[in-house]
């Protein structure tokens, strides 16, 4: 096991589809308690009766994987043609989606198709962490990884769903690093004002929200989403600086 990340598999049956989270940067837990960051979406799939198989990643280090994607891609590729789902689903929050991106397109280049990548707010431009003077990260400035801007990948090969905040400082910031017009990204809009989405919405519609993506149902949770006066009545406490 790479000491950058831990993973973990979970495989119910080869006729289910495979679902794979990444981890963001926690930085509200980094350094002091970075063993607490738990995977993505963990407790939601594996608390549902769900008929999907699982690979979960986390950043236990919060250095962006430390660029370990050919080893990540690698675990990922032998899982497939072990098992040989049906579909498969790439999906990360923030820096997670970042990741989900960037593995999404490895994976094609190597003839390993992947349905659709879905990121939650992604960091789109590592240049954002520059504006910290911490050696943090100024270490991750230093890791070597495929691309520094998500741009650089597009036109993207695979489908990828874009989640983006609208209210979100960080997020309007992070949007102007890629390219809307490429035919294989769908952007949907979502009327919140924090780039942790759940810390607007509250758990439980995000929830909702999370699954809705792998049916393809999530239109009217969006519409519903959007038509509530979020922003204005918000009065659930942003605790986590997710990102």
């Amino acid at each position: 096991m790479d000491k950058n990340f831990k993973h973990k598999i979970i495989h119910n049956n080869s006729k289910y589809p495979l679902i794979i989270s990444f981890q963001g940067i926690d930085a509200g837990i980094y350094p002091e308690k970075k063993d607490d960051l738990s995977y993505l979406f963990y407790n939601l799939f594996t608390s549902s009766d769900l008929e999907y198989n699982y690979i979960f990643f986390k950043d236990i280090e919060q250095e962006i994987y430390g660029g370990c994607y050919d080893i990540i891609v690698n675990i990922i590729k032998e899982y497939i043609s072990q098992y040989n789902p049906p579909t498969t689903y790439v999906m990360g929050q923030s820096v997670g989606g970042f990741t989900a991106i960037i593995v999404s397109e490895m994976l094609f280049n190597i003839s390993v198709f992947v349905h659709k990548t879905i990121a939650f707010a992604p960091l789109t431009n590592t240049e954002w962490f520059q504006s910290y003077s911490d050696p943090w990260p100024l270490k991750i400035n230093n890791i070597d990884i495929p691309c520094k801007k998500i741009s650089e990948l597009q036109p993207f090969n695979s489908s990828v769903q874009y989640w983006y905040p609208i209210f979100s400082k960080l997020d309007m910031w992070m949007i102007e690093y890629i390219n809307e017009s490429d035919v294989n990204l769908e952007i949907i809009k979502i009327k919140v004002d924090k780039h942790n989405i759940w810390g607007t919405i509250g758990k439980e519609k995000y929830k909702k929200l999370i699954l809705s993506t792998i049916s393809e149902t999530y239109h009217s949770i969006v519409d519903e989403i959007n038509n509530s006066n979020y922003i204005k009545n918000s009065n659930i406490s942003n605790t986590s600086k997710i990102i």
